[in-house]
């Protein structure tokens, strides 16, 4: 049921329990003058009778009856009847009889157990005279008035529950202009802007809204611009790899293939004397191409990974800071593995630790650097790289150092926080990233 209808149907059912309650009110009125009535009516009766029976000595004549049917034919309430012999009563107010209202309306307003005693002269020779309460004709009368009352006011309930509902739709403007925002957002469509002078109780929600929307604008903003880095990343190191092989491996291969032929040419030739050192040449040149290939290699993806996994891989990589900068102390605190993490996530961890320790080393002027690496919950894997160095850098350059593995880490929807310590002092790098990487499709996956 809608909001609409619920307040309705609230509004509905008060009403119709004020009209109930009118109409307990109205009938216990009307039990109580039903009464008050008939009593009157039985009384005036009884001392109007009592006056003419007082002026009568004679025996009941057919004039007499005459008399009395006149004077009593306008009397309500009552029934005047008269017996010349025992056991035959004629009615001297003989009344048409009354549309009679359901026994229920009757038992409400007359109860069955209420008793009204008959009233009875004697002493006309052998005639009498009774008086008995009739309360059909005042039931009847009570019975019009609330038949003729109710549809008024059922038409009053009902007209009320009509502008009630077209205030309430009025009312519920702004929680339509609500919806259709929200509808607005699940279309992606990040520029709406509800009002927040319209309704009080409401203004606290749509400022609400209103700051989702813009934080919601600010974040698909910098999604956008995430996935223009990332697109660029791929594509310098694609150059990069590229310029690589073209300027480092092409002269040397170009170098092989004239030393091969010189060698070829000085073996037809029977140069043997010459042979030995071209040899030797052809062997410094493939060892520098093997040198390049490992670091083409390297630059692609770590092999230590494939070879000794995470745990001795990032064991390795603090020993080998430490061997080149024994002036700091370089610590793996903790390396906690209780599920082993995807191939992606291994590497994007690798290469956090293998940044934070390089910006440890160029610009924190640190004397320790801890690294800690543990899996929590069996669904997250968390890095911390902690050093007492400078501090937090006060401007991060998009696309290089931090801000670089930054974008890595929120490609595989991981988070990553910088934190300065109490006095301003040191840094701690923190990464959360899932153990099973599942990209963003907005996100292509990083390489290496």
């Amino acid at each position: 049921m809608s909001l609409k209808l619920r307040l309705l149907a609230i509004v509905a059912g008060v009403l119709m329990l004020g009209l109930v309650a009118d109409l307990a009110i109205i009938l216990q009125g009307a039990r109580q003058a039903v009464v008050d009535e008939i009593n009157a009516n039985l009384l005036f009766s009884r001392d109007l009778l009592g006056f003419f029976v007082s002026d009568t000595r004679h025996l009941l004549s057919r004039e007499d009856v005459e008399r009395l049917s006149v004077v009593f034919q306008d009397l309500r309430h009552v029934r005047v009847s008269v017996a010349s012999s025992p056991g035959e009563w004629t009615v001297l107010n003989e009344r048409p009889d009354a549309v009679r209202p359901p026994a229920w309306f009757e038992y409400l307003v007359v109860p069955a157990d209420r008793d009204f005693p008959d009233i009875e002269f004697h002493g006309w020779g052998n005639a009498s005279i009774r008086i008995q309460a009739t309360p059909d004709d005042e039931v009847a009368e009570v019975w019009g008035e609330v038949t003729g009352l109710l549809p008024l006011m059922l038409g009053l309930v009902v007209l009320v529950c009509l502008l009630v509902y077209v205030g309430i739709w009025f009312g519920l403007a702004p929680l339509r202009g609500l919806h259709d925002g929200f509808r607005r957002l699940e279309a992606d469509e990040f520029d709406v802007c509800l009002p927040t002078d319209a309704v009080p109780e409401l203004a606290d929600t749509q400022r609400r809204f209103n700051h989702l929307a813009a934080v919601l604008a600010s974040h698909n903003a910098e999604r956008a611009a995430l996935m223009r880095r990332l697109v660029t990343m791929q594509e310098d190191e694609r150059r990069s790899i590229a310029r690589e092989l073209h300027d480092e491996m092409g002269p040397h291969l170009f170098g092989l293939r004239s030393r091969l032929s010189a060698l070829a040419w000085s073996a037809e030739a029977g140069d043997t004397a010459s042979m030995p050192d071209r040899a030797r040449a052809m062997q410094d040149g493939l060892e520098h191409l093997q040198q390049q290939v490992r670091r083409l290699l390297k630059q692609l993806r770590p092999p230590v990974l494939d070879d000794l996994g995470l745990a001795q891989a990032l064991d390795g990589l603090v020993a080998d800071w430490q061997r080149r900068h024994p002036e700091v102390d370089w610590v793996l605190a903790r390396c906690d593995l209780a599920v082993m993490p995807d191939d992606a996530v291994q590497v994007t961890a690798y290469r956090a630790v293998q940044e934070c320790l390089t910006n440890v080393a160029r610009h924190a002027a640190a004397t320790r650097a801890v690294v800690q690496l543990w899996t929590e919950d069996d669904a997250r894997l968390r890095l911390d790289v902690t050093d007492n160095g400078a501090g937090q850098p006060h401007r991060l350059v998009p696309g290089m150092g931090l801000t670089g593995l930054r974008e890595r880490v929120v490609a595989l929807n991981g988070a990553m926080a910088l934190e300065s310590g109490e006095q301003g002092e040191g840094l701690r790098v923190s990464v959360t990233l899932p153990l099973t990487a599942s990209a963003s499709p907005d996100h292509p996956e990083p390489i290496g």
